[in-house]
């Protein structure tokens, strides 16, 4: 079997979505969860009707190649924790994520709160000193 890295692989995917809290910090950091799923979602995952959606900035609703709560796959399977850069989100690129899970990959990706993109557009009418002092707690968080 000839292998391609761009092909998407054999498994069918699922996502969920769950809240971390830190009790010490009291802070919340919302994570999605990729992972495979079981044959009886195969193809699923790439019909229209059974993609997971959610909401974007603007309000629209777009589709991942997921279907949202599927049964886990049983079995073991490497772990991938992806972690955005400044300012963007956990749903940042959601076809790398299910890409990488229909190769056998469970891929966690988190929100960092207090630095997504929703928080820095919180911000845009803050005095500059507001801005730079949630600069600094954003690069220590």
């Amino acid at each position: 079997m000839e292998y391609d890295p761009f092909s998407r692989a054999m498994f069918p995917v699922g996502v969920h979505t769950q809240d971390l809290y830190h009790k010490l910090r009291k802070r919340t950091l919302p994570i999605e969860i990729y992972y495979p799923t079981t044959d009886e979602f195969m193809g699923q995952d790439l019909m229209k009707e059974k993609k997971d959606t959610y909401a974007l900035l603007s309000g629209e609703i777009a589709t991942q190649d997921a279907v949202r709560d599927a049964k886990i796959r049983e079995g073991r399977f490497p772990l991938i924790l992806y972690s955005h850069g400044f300012g963007l989100h956990r749903r940042i690129i959601p076809n790398f994520y299910t890409h990488l899970a229909s190769h056998g990959f469970v891929v966690v990706s988190i929100d960092h709160t207090g630095n997504t993109t929703m928080d820095i557009m919180s911000y845009d009418n803050n005095s500059d000193e507001e801005k730079e002092a949630f600069a600094v707690k954003s690069f220590f968080d």
